[in-house]
Formats: structure tokens, C-alpha cells, sequence
């Protein structure tokens, strides 16, 4: 759920549940002073006061990219920022929008980085004094962002980010309607056993992929067209490993949850996680990051070799009335004009991304 989008994968709990009357309606959630909501109707992004604008855009345009290769217009959906809603609250606004995402801003990330320095800091110089800590964080927090490349104004980058996370909810909402976790509860702090939904993991990430912003695809399509010039294609997957595995990231991503699990610091950092970059990068073999270049590639060949923009809603609506890819290929192949097994589909896109992306225009 990566520029890698993993720096947004995360476990959020709700705010503090207040023991005054909790509001029981999106119109009283939204009156309360310390919150700003911004409704249309896709959805509604809920934040503390000056924190939403921008992300109704996000919904917006992930909504109209859903429904133009699903054919399906997209489940209403709620952006929660941070911890600005209470677990009744949020549930509540769950009854008219299935799709909840909860959501770390880049000011609430930074806060999150900057309260895990100062705590570290204070741990192994508890002598310092306030000027001097203060001084060593933002020392620290400027380091610690040059060191992962963070940019200042990486909107788009943003942007593209919650429009792929929206992707997989959408999808999951839409075809296994009753498989939705509430991941803002607080059982969703307890570790997933599956990436995403029923459906083949792929699938959900060529979902979450088809909904990126132009600016996030055109970062994977360079990064394929690097893999092409330089014949790189054994860092790919075979279809037939492709179709068939559980998401590398996810894999590396438990472990690293897990170990930080395992120590006081990491469970000191309550219900959010953070995964960069460098945690999900394989120590050897493939890069878990190419699941998402392959992802790309794949969704790129697939509707060009059919000139169906809706392919993949065609493959969805197969799956998720019990069938497989194997049996919507040998079904639907031959009228679309690809390959029917799966051996003969993978030589066939080997040599579509070997001629497409060897390009530099792509």
C-alpha cells in the first residue's frame, strides 16, 4: 500500500474518545471547532482546523480514474488526517462512506520523525538543556530528510500517494464489499495476514496503480525503461511467479514491523508505522519495489495489446464470482487478441515492455 507507497503504509489509531456527547452525524462531526471538513460529492476529507485543503482534489480525481477503467462509479470515501476523530466518530462517518482511509499529512509525519529524535536525544543526554535538545532535533531532522530525499513541496508525489491507497480500498469496497477492514479501528493495529483483499495481489496493486496521478506513473514507467536499457529483465517476475505470489513488499514489510515489535523504542511509537524506503529493500535478490514497476508494465500491456481501457474490470468481475485469471484468459483471449496460457502471455509482455520502454520518450 510506494514511490514507493510504503512510506504510507501505516496503523492508525483514532483519537482519545471524550466523555462528552459524541456527535452522531457528519454534520455535527464537522461543526465542532477544533475540525475542518471539506465535503463534494465523492466524499469528505475530515482534519484538524487548516490541514484538509487539497485532499478533496485527491478524491476527486480518483474517483473519476476508478470509474473510467472499472466502469463503476467509486464508493464514497473519507480522508481522516492524524488523530483529529474519535473510533466512534470515524465509525460513524463509515455508515455513508465505506471507504475510510486514515491519513499522516507531511506536516504530521515530520512531527512524528521530530518526536521520535527528541526522544531518542533525551534518552542518551538526558542533561541537555531545552535550547541545546531543540537545536539537535532540527539538526537531526534536517539529516534524516536529505538522507531519504525528501523534498519540500513534493505535492504531486503526495498526491499520487493517497490516490494509489484510495485505489486499493475502492477496489476492495467494489468487488468484496464485505472484506473491508476498518483499518483506522484499533484491531487493525494487530498485523495484517493478507495485503490487501481476495483478490490475487497483483490485481490489487494493479488496481492502486491505474488511479496513481500522471506524475507517479511516469516515476514507474522510468524506472521500466531504466530496466529495458540497461537488460535488466531478469529483476522482473515470470506471469507465472507474478500471478500466483504474495507481494514482496508486504513480506519485508512484516519483518520489519515484527522486529520493531520486539524492542521498547519501536513499541514506544504507539499505533503508527512508518516504512521507508530502506526498509522494504531486499538485501538480495529482486527489489520488492519492482512489484510495482511490473505492475505498471503489466497494466500498460494489457490495454494496449486489447485497446480495452476497462480490461481489468472485466478481469475483477470474473474473479470476484469465484473464478481465476487462467479461466478469464483461455475465455477471453482469443476475442481480445492475446495469448491464452499464461507461458505464451509472459513471452509475449517480456517483448511488448522490451520494445515499448527501450524508448526514452516513455
Amino acid at each position: 500500500m510506494l514511490h514507493l507507497l510504503l512510506a504510507s503504509t501505516m496503523l492508525l489509531t483514532g483519537a482519545q474518545e471524550s466523555k462528552v456527547s459524541t456527535p452522531n452525524s457528519l454534520q455535527e462531526i464537522c461543526s465542532l471547532p477544533t475540525l475542518d471538513c471539506e465535503i463534494s460529492h465523492q466524499g469528505v476529507v475530515v482534519g484538524m482546523k487548516g490541514n484538509t485543503t487539497g485532499y478533496e482534489t485527491a478524491i476527486e480525481e480518483a474517483s473519476k480514474r476508478f470509474e473510467a477503467y472499472f466502469g463503476r462509479p467509486a464508493p464514497k470515501a473519507a480522508i481522516i488526517l492524524g488523530n483529529s476523530v474519535s473510533d466512534t466518530q470515524r465509525r460513524r462517518i463509515r455508515q455513508d462512506h465505506p471507504v475510510v482511509l486514515p491519513w499522516l499529512t507531511p506536516k504530521d509525519k515530520k512531527a512524528l520523525i521530530e518526536r521520535s529524535i527528541r526522544q531518542q536525544l533525551k534518552q542518551r543526554m538526558p542533561n541537555l538543556t531545552d535550547a541545546k535538545l531543540d537545536a539537535m532535533v532540527q539538526q537531526s531532522l534536517k539529516a534524516s530528510q536529505k538522507a531519504k530525499g525528501v523534498k519540500e513541496g513534493a505535492d504531486e508525489l503526495h498526491q499520487g500517494v493517497v490516490a494509489h491507497e484510495l485505489g486499493h480500498l475502492y477496489f476492495i469496497e467494489t468487488y468484496w464489499p464485505n472484506n473491508l477492514m476498518d483499518i483506522g479501528s484499533p484491531s487493525a493495529g494487530h498485523m495484517a495476514k493478507e495485503y490487501g483483499g481476495p483478490a490475487a495481489d497483483w490485481l490489487d496493486e494493479i488496481a492502486a496503480v491505474l488511479l496513481e496521478t500522471p506524475f507517479l506513473k511516469a516515476q514507474r514507467r522510468q524506472g521500466l525503461s531504466e530496466i529495458v536499457r540497461e537488460a535488466r529483465l531478469d529483476d522482473l517476475w515470470s506471469l507465472e511467479e507474478f500471478f500466483f505470489m504474495t507481494h514482496p513488499a508486504f513480506e519485508q514489510a512484516k519483518k520489519v514491523i515484527k522486529a520493531r515489535q520486539n524492542t521498547a523504542e519501536g513499541r514506544s511509537k504507539g499505533g503508527v508505522v512508518i516504512l521507508s524506503k530502506e526498509d522494504v529493500q531486499s538485501k538480495g535478490g529482486r527489489s520488492p519495489l519492482n512489484f510495482y514497476l511490473q505492475a505498471q508494465g503489466f497494466a500498460d500491456y494489457l490495454i494496449e495489446k486489447t485497446g480495452d481501457k476497462k480490461v481489468f474490470a472485466s478481469i475483477a468481475e470474473s474473479l470476484s464470482k469465484g473464478g481465476s485469471f487462467i479461466s478469464w484468459l483461455e475465455t477471453k483471449g482469443q476475442v481480445l487478441g492475446i495469448p491464452l496460457t499464461v507461458a505464451k502471455l509472459d513471452i509475449d509482455f517480456k517483448q511488448w515492455i522490451t520494445q515499448t520502454y527501450k524508448r526514452k520518450d516513455r
